[in-house]
C-alpha cells in the first residue's frame, strides 16, 4: 500500500499536523510506501530558521536529507566567478540537499531560507539504512535526483540566453511554477509569486542585477504584463510571457517590452 499524497504521511504523527494546511503536493513523499513512511517519521528531527538563515553551505558534509513544513528556501550555488547562481526555490512538502545524501559526500548547493522557515531532517544513515530493506525508499530518492537535475538543467538553460527579457520572462515562469499561488482578480485566476521573493532574488536567478529586473517588471507593469502589488508579483499575461522566454521569439512586438 503506497501513500496517495504527502498528507497521508503527515496524518501518521500528530507532530505533522502543521502540515495538513499545505496544499502543495509532493512527488517525493507520495512514492513512499506505509512502513518506508512510519519509519521515517520516527527518524526525523524538527528544526527552525530565521530568515536569511543558512540551511547548509555549498561542500558542506551531506549528513542530513531536509523536507519543509513550512516557509520556503532558496538553493544555489557559486559560478565560477563566484557570483550567486540560484536555481530554484521550494516551499512546503519539497525535500532538499538530496544530492550529498545520495552520494554520501558534500552538499552540491547552498540553501538558505527565504522566510521563516520549519523543516524534518533526516540522517543519511537513518534514510540508507531503512533503503536496505525497503526499495519505495531507495527509489524516491533517485527519482527526486533525477527531478533536481531536471530542475537545474532548466536554470542553466535560462541563464545562458543572450536576451534579459527572455532571462526574467522564464525566471517568473519557472517561480511561479515551483511556488506559485493564484488569487482572485475580480473572478479571474491570476498567478501570484509572493512577496518573500526578493527582486534580488530573482536577479539571481535570471542573471541580471536587481535594477534592471526593476527596470523591466516596471515596463511590463505598465503594458499590463505583470502587476507589482503589495511587493507581490501578479503574471497577467502568461501567453507574454510563455514568448518571451524564447529567445527565438524576441524580435518584433515582444522585443519592445
Amino acid at each position: 500500500m503506497f501513500l496517495q499524497s504527502k498528507v497521508e504521511l503527515f496524518q501518521l504523527s500528530e507532530s505533522l499536523e502543521q502540515a495538513l494546511e499545505h496544499k502543495h503536493s509532493s512527488e517525493f513523499l507520495s512514492q513512499l510506501d506505509v512502513p518506508a513512511a512510519q519509519q521515517l517519521q520516527a527518524g526525523c528531527g524538527q528544526r527552525s530558521y530565521k530568515k536569511g538563515e543558512t540551511i547548509y553551505y555549498q561542500d558542506d558534509e551531506a549528513n542530513y536529507l531536509y523536507i519543509i513544513l513550512k516557509g520556503y528556501a532558496k538553493l544555489g550555488s557559486l559560478t565560477s566567478d563566484s557570483s550567486e547562481f540560484t536555481y530554484a526555490i521550494i516551499g512546503p512538502g519539497e525535500p532538499f540537499g538530496e544530492l550529498g545524501v545520495y552520494q554520501k559526500s558534500f552538499y552540491a548547493d547552498t540553501a538558505v531560507a527565504l522566510s521563516p522557515l520549519e523543516v524534518f531532517r533526516i540522517h543519511r544513515n537513518t534514510f540508507f539504512q531503512l533503503s536496505i530493506n525497503n526499495l519505495s525508499a531507495c527509489d524516491a530518492l533517485s527519482r527526486l535526483v533525477a527531478n533536481r537535475y531536471r530542475s537545474y538543467i532548466r536554470a542553466t538553460r535560462c541563464v545562458s540566453m543572450k536576451n534579459m527579457s527572455a532571462r526574467l520572462a522564464n525566471t517568473l515562469l519557472r517561480i511561479a511554477e515551483q511556488i506559485g499561488k493564484t488569487v482572485d482578480m475580480n473572478g479571474t485566476e491570476i498567478e501570484c509569486i509572493g512577496s518573500f521573493v526578493t527582486q534580488t532574488d530573482i536577479g539571481y536567478m535570471a542573471r541580471c542585477s536587481r535594477s534592471n529586473v526593476n527596470r523591466k517588471l516596471k515596463c511590463w507593469e505598465r503594458a499590463g504584463i505583470v502587476e507589482i502589488h503589495d511587493r507581490s508579483i501578479l503574471l497577467h499575461d502568461r501567453k507574454f510571457l510563455e514568448q518571451a522566454s524564447s529567445e527565438g521569439e524576441l524580435e518584433g512586438s515582444v522585443a519592445k517590452f
